[in-house]
C-alpha cells in the first residue's frame, strides 16, 4: 500500500505569502485609521491618535467640502467642477494611452517589419532610462502649438506607447493564431476592419483592465495639472491646495483627513464596480466554426 507524501509549500513561497498578508494588513489598518481619525475632534486627535473617536465629529467633512477649492485666476473652482475635470482628464488620457498601447502592440506583433524589433527595443530602453529635464521643452512645444493649458493637449501628450502595457498587448496579440484573421482577409476585409472587428474584441478584457489601471494613475496625478493645466484643476490638484491651505477650518489634521477620504471615495466605488476585471485573470475567447 502506497503512502501519499504530503506536499509542503516551499519556504520562499510561505515567506512571500506572509509578507504580502502583513503588507495588506498594514495598508488596511492605515485606511481604517484615516477614516476613523477623520471623525475626531480637533483636540481629541492630539490626545487619542490611534484609538477610536470618543465623539464622532461629522462637521469635519462640512469644513473640508466648503474649503475644497482651487484658485484659477480671479475665481475659485469647487469640488463639483473639479470632479468634471478629473473625469475628463483621467478618462480621456486613460483611453488614448490604452488605445495607443493596444494599436502599437497589434501592429508590431502581427506585421513583419524589421522596424518592429527597433520599436520594441526602444520601449525597453525608454522605460529603463529616466527622462530627466524634458518638461521645460515639452511646455515650450505645447505653448507653440497652442495646446498648453487645454484638455485636448493633455490627451495628445498621453497618446504614446512607452509603457509596460505595450508589451502586455504585444504578447497577447503575438499569441493569437493567424487563422483568426485569414478568413476575414479572404472575404476582403482590410487591416483596420480586422483589428476593430476581430482582434479588438478578443482582448477587450485586457483593454478594460489596462484602461482602469491608467484611470487610477491619472486620477491621482496632481503634478501634471499643476504645471500644464492650471485652468482645469482636478480633484488631485484640489487636494494638493487643500493640504497646504493654512486656515482655521483646514489646518486641523482630522479635517485634512476628511478631504483625503472624499477624494478616495470615487476610486473606491470604481474598484468595487470593476474588482473582477482588475483582480481577475486575463482570458481570451476563440472563434467558433
Amino acid at each position: 500500500m502506497k503512502v501519499k507524501k504530503k506536499k509542503h509549500l516551499p519556504l520562499l513561497f510561505g515567506v512571500l505569502l506572509a509578507g504580502m498578508i502583513l503588507y495588506a494588513l498594514i495598508l488596511g489598518y492605515m485606511l481604517f485609521w484615516g477614516v476613523t481619525s477623520s471623525f475626531k475632534g480637533r483636540l481629541e486627535f492630539a490626545d487619542n491618535i490611534l484609538g477610536l473617536p470618543r465623539a464622532w465629529v461629522f462637521e469635519n467633512y462640512y469644513y473640508a467640502l466648503r474649503n475644497f477649492v482651487s484658485p484659477v485666476g480671479m475665481r475659485n473652482v469647487y469640488l463639483d467642477e473639479m470632479l468634471l475635470y478629473s473625469l475628463l482628464y483621467a478618462g480621456g488620457c486613460a483611453f488614448v494611452s490604452t488605445a495607443c498601447c493596444c494599436m502599437m502592440g497589434y501592429a508590431t506583433s502581427k506585421f513583419k517589419y524589421k522596424l518592429n524589433t527597433v520599436i520594441y527595443g526602444f520601449v525597453l530602453i525608454a522605460m529603463i532610462l529616466p527622462l530627466v529635464g524634458s518638461l521645460p521643452s515639452q511646455i515650450v512645444v505645447f505653448r507653440t502649438l497652442n495646446l498648453y493649458d487645454t484638455m485636448i493637449g493633455m490627451w495628445v501628450a498621453k497618446f504614446n506607447f512607452i509603457s509596460v502595457y505595450f508589451m502586455v498587448f504585444h504578447a497577447i496579440f503575438k499569441g493569437l493564431p493567424v487563422s483568426y484573421s485569414e478568413a476575414a482577409k479572404i472575404d476582403g476585409a482590410g487591416n483596420w476592419r480586422i483589428f476593430l472587428s476581430i482582434m479588438l474584441p478578443l482582448v477587450k478584457v485586457t483593454f478594460v483592465t489596462v484602461f482602469l489601471l491608467f484611470f487610477v494613475s491619472y486620477w491621482n496625478d496632481y503634478s501634471t495639472p499643476l504645471l500644464m493645466m492650471k485652468s482645469y484643476p482636478t480633484i488631485a490638484l484640489g487636494l494638493y491646495y487643500f493640504r497646504f491651505r493654512q486656515t482655521p477650518d483646514t489646518s486641523p489634521r482630522p479635517v485634512q483627513l476628511a478631504g483625503a477620504i472624499m477624494v478616495f471615495i470615487p476610486i473606491l466605488l470604481l474598484f468595487i464596480a470593476f474588482r473582477k476585471k482588475l483582480m481577475g485573470n486575463i482570458s481570451l475567447g476563440g472563434l467558433k466554426e
